[in-house]
C-alpha cells in the first residue's frame, strides 16, 4: 500500500523561509494511493450513504493520521466540478480527522455532488462519519 505522507517538520533547517502553518495543519490526512489500496479498503471496510456521497471506512494502523481516498467520476461534472468537489471533502474530513486518527477512508462522490452546495455536502459527509461510530 503507498501512502503520502507529511511532510517532517525539520527544526535544524538552515534556511530562513518561515514554516507555511496552512501546510502542516493540511497534513494532518494522508493520500491512500493505488488500486490495491482502495481496493483493500473497500474489500475490508464498512460503508455508509448519505445524499450524493458513498463513505467506506477501514481500520488502518493505530495512532496514524487518517487516510483518505476519493473517487469523483466523470457523470459528477466538468473538470471545475470535480476539483471543487475534491476541495471541499477534503476540507471537511481534514476538520474531524483528528477524532478518526487510524482510519482509512474511500470516499465516492456519485453523480449530482458538484450540483449540491457546500453545506448539504459538509451534511452528507459528516452524516455518513457519524455512522461509523455508532
Amino acid at each position: 500500500m503507498v501512502v503520502d505522507q507529511h511532510p517532517v517538520l525539520d527544526t535544524n533547517r538552515t534556511d530562513a523561509s518561515p514554516v507555511d502553518i496552512n501546510r502542516l495543519k493540511s497534513c494532518t490526512v494522508w493520500a491512500v494511493r493505488g488500486a490495491e489500496a482502495f481496493a483493500d479498503v473497500r474489500a475490508t471496510g464498512r460503508s455508509r450513504r448519505d445524499g450524493r456521497l458513498v463513505v467506506v471506512r477501514a481500520d488502518g494502523q493505530e495512532g496514524a493520521p487518517a487516510q483518505l481516498g476519493l473517487i469523483v467520476g466523470k457523470t459528477v461534472g466538468n473538470a471545475v466540478v470535480r476539483n471543487r468537489v475534491r476541495r471541499q471533502i477534503r476540507a471537511i474530513l481534514r476538520e474531524s480527522a483528528l477524532g478518526h486518527r487510524g482510519a482509512r477512508y474511500v470516499v465516492r462522490a456519485l453523480p449530482g455532488a458538484g450540483d449540491q452546495p457546500p453545506g448539504d455536502l459538509r451534511a452528507s459527509l459528516n452524516k455518513c462519519l457519524e455512522g461509523f461510530s455508532s
